[in-house]
Parts: structure tokens; sequence; C-alpha cells
């Protein structure tokens, strides 16, 4: 049974059976992604993600840049980028080094002429990424 707040169990307690939080099992629940992004006129409970929606694409970068100036700002050390610490990693940042979009092995040429490349530090990127 689930209440208004969306909190409660779909089970009895002496069954095996998911609890539910919030519209989704609590194991949903706990182990989240990276990013969400929900539009609770349409989902109140912030069920559907819509972060790999395309429409959605400028305004996640947009968000993204907003929270990750904040996060500099305060010197956040869970700002993360590639696995890494920004806070940790900023000894970097002045270096202007570039990486590419995507790496790809390439046994006979190390060159990436058709790449396109990115600052470190691009907003645009997840997880070295770019959307």
């Amino acid at each position: 049974m689930t209440t208004e707040s969306g909190h409660g169990r779909s089970h009895d307690v002496n069954k095996d059976a998911d609890v539910i939080v919030g519209g989704q099992s609590l194991r949903q629940y706990i182990q989240r992604p990276t990013e969400e992004l929900y539009d609770l006129q349409a989902s109140p409970l912030g069920v559907a993600n819509l972060v790999g929606k395309r429409e959605y694409r400028g305004l996640l970068i947009e968000m993204r840049s907003e929270i990750e100036s904040w996060q500099g700002a305060t010197k956040d050390p869970w700002l993360w980028r590639d696995r890494q610490s920004v806070v940790a990693e900023q000894r970097y940042s002045g270096e202007d080094l570039k990486m590419p979009e995507r790496v790809d092995c390439v046994l006979d040429s190390g060159e990436y002429k058709d790449m396109q490349l990115y600052k470190v530090d691009d907003p645009a990127l997840v997880d070295g990424v770019a959307l």
C-alpha cells in the first residue's frame, strides 16, 4: 500500500517483496543513475528520468553548468569528472589540456584529426563523453 507521499509497502511485512519508495522499488531508489531530470508536473513521483531524451539535452547542459559552477565556487570535493575529483585535479586545468570526444584504438596511427576536441573541464562532457 502506497501513501499519498509515495512511500509505503507493496506487500505484507512478512513476505518477500519490494518496498516501494516514490513509485520505485527501494533498490531503484538507492541505486540511482549519475544524473536525474524529472518533469514533476507529468510525473509527480519522479519515476520517468528524462536525462537520455534529446529534447532535454540543452536544459541538462545548462543545469549541469550551473551546478558545476556552484560546486567549483564552494570547492566541493564531490565535483567529479572522469572518476576524478576536479578539486584534487585542478593543477592540470591551467595547462589547457584537450581530449577527444571518444578514444578509439588506432593501431596504425595516433592521429585524431577528425575528432572534435573538448577542454578537459567542458561542462558538455559527462564522464568524458560528449552529449
